[in-house]
Order: C-alpha cells, then sequence, then structure tokens
C-alpha cells in the first residue's frame, strides 16, 4: 500500500540539532556529482533508522547546494544501498533476475529516499512493514512529469561517468537513465516530447536514455534496481507476461536529434 502525504519543510524540520557531517553510526556509501544530477547514499544502524534521522539528513540535504536533479538515499545496511544503486548485470535477462529478486525481497530493510527536482522536493519510504509513503517536502511533487494531461511517474534515475567519452552518444563521458511509469497508452510521440521536457531540465544534451514502462518492471535494463523499493507487489510478471509488455526507450543520437524505439506497443 502507497500512502501519499503533501508536507513542507517545516513540517518536516523536526526539534534536532542538524550536524555538519553524519555521525559516527552512519557511512556516506557514495556522494557523487554527474554532470546536473547528484546522488548521495547514506548507510545508518538499523536501530538508528528513524522518523528523526530521516528529517534531519532530508533537512541537511534540502539545505545543501543542489544539482538540477537530486537523490538522497538512506539505507539500513550496506546491501540495501547496494542494491538500491548499483543496478543488475548488463546483460541480464528474466532468468537471471528472478531468484535476485525475491532474494532481494525477502531480505530488504527499510529505505527512505528523497528525490529533488528544481524547487520541488518528495520523499518516498518503505518501512520495516514495507509500507510505502510518499511526501512532497517542497514545492510540487518533484515525481510527477504532466505533458498535456497525461502524467507520467518518475520512478528512479541513474547516473554515472563512463571510463572513456562514447563520441556521437556520451561525449563528455556522462551518462543518465530516467525510468518513467506512465497509465496512459504508450506512445512514441509522447516519449519523445518527455525526453526533450527532461533534456531541457536537466540542461545535458547527451548521454540521456529515457524508459517508459505501464508499470515498474524494467526487468532487463542494466540501471534499473533488481527490488524497486517504491510499488506494493501483488503480482510478480511471469516471463511471457513481462516480454508482451510494451515498452519504450529514448536516446539522444549523434546528431542531438532525439530517437525512440518501442517495444509491442499497440497501434
Amino acid at each position: 500500500m502507497t500512502t501519499t502525504k503533501n508536507l513542507t519543510a517545516a513540517h518536516l524540520w523536526l526539534p534536532i540539532l542538524l550536524l555538519s557531517v553524519p555521525s559516527s553510526s552512519q557511512t556516506v556509501a557514495l556522494d557523487q556529482i554527474v554532470g546536473p544530477v547528484t546522488e548521495r547514499v547514506i548507510t545508518v544502524s538499523p536501530v538508528e533508522f528513524n522518523q528523526e534521522l530521516i528529517a534531519s539528513e532530508c533537512n541537511r540535504f534540502l539545505r545543501e547546494p543542489r544539482s538540477p536533479l537530486s537523490k538522497l538515499i538512506l539505507a539500513s545496511s550496506q546491501t540495501d544501498a547496494l542494491s538500491m544503486r548499483s543496478g543488475k548485470h548488463i546483460h541480464e535477462v528474466y532468468q537471471s533476475w528472478y531468484p535476485s529478486f525475491v532474494d532481494q525481497s525477502r531480505s530488504a530493510g527499510p529505505v527512505a529516499e528523497l528525490i529533488v527536482f528544481g524547487s520541488n522536493a518528495t520523499l518516498r519510504v518503505q518501512d520495516r512493514s514495507r509500507q510505502i509513503t510518499r511526501s512532497v517536502l517542497r514545492g510540487h511533487d518533484a515525481l510527477t512529469i504532466d505533458l498535456g494531461g497525461t502524467p507520467f511517474e518518475l520512478l528512479d534515475f541513474h547516473s554515472a561517468h563512463l571510463a572513456h567519452p562514447v563520441e556521437g552518444v556520451a561525449p563528455e563521458g556522462l551518462v543518465v537513465d530516467l525510468y518513467f511509469r506512465t497509465s496512459d497508452k504508450l506512445s512514441l510521440g509522447k516519449a519523445k516530447v518527455l525526453t526533450s521536457r527532461m533534456v531541457d531540465r536537466i540542461g545535458i544534451r547527451h548521454g540521456v536514455s529515457v524508459y517508459v514502462r505501464n508499470d515498474t518492471w524494467f526487468i532487463e535494463d542494466p540501471s534499473f534496481p533488481v527490488y524497486y523499493r517504491f510499488s506494493p507487489y501483488e503480482h510478480v510478471p511471469t516471463r511471457e507476461e513481462y516480454q508482451t509488455g510494451p515498452q519504450i526507450i529514448c536516446v539522444i543520437d549523434h546528431h542531438s536529434e532525439i530517437r525512440c524505439s518501442g517495444h509491442k506497443l499497440e497501434n
């Protein structure tokens, strides 16, 4: 079950001292800036993972200078931190994904994730009982992109520095993958407009890939988590169900044009 709340930053501001660095029981597992994208992952002791800690770290993050698109992950173990950040093997297929999904879903501890997109900030939490809450901390929902009445939900994003620039694809050596879900019928035209909107808002032209589905099962896309935390799973698709689900990917070609291709799209 997912619960959505609208909060201001003041609601999350609890009477606790904000330290300039994490406490000794916290570990910054990742703190990177890839062009216009910032990602920070902090692991904390499971006994300290609570509302006060989440409030403290979110407020700290919101007070800092930020990139256009930023993510803060709070995980209660190194394993959870790694699973939320590292994605999959580059050639993952359903048969190898499924046992990993089962293992991670059984052992996962509580996590929190703050997404800041421009002036908007949204916090998602999966607690110990696997209940999911979603709270708008600043502005509007940072995860919802509206295109002419069609809502697209930003599920996750991943950024990376390539070891070497790739001419025509990522000449600056930066890669940003963005994953969206929509309840609307998938359309190459709307996906292209969505990609254009994201490129403009993020401020990077090359190295951006946008993935769109009607669900959260980006099973064979390497940078999407094996076990996605922020959607209730009433049914895990079979291999056949997954393979028949429509999906679109848009990339920027070497002429700076947006190219979109689809799988199992309706006419």
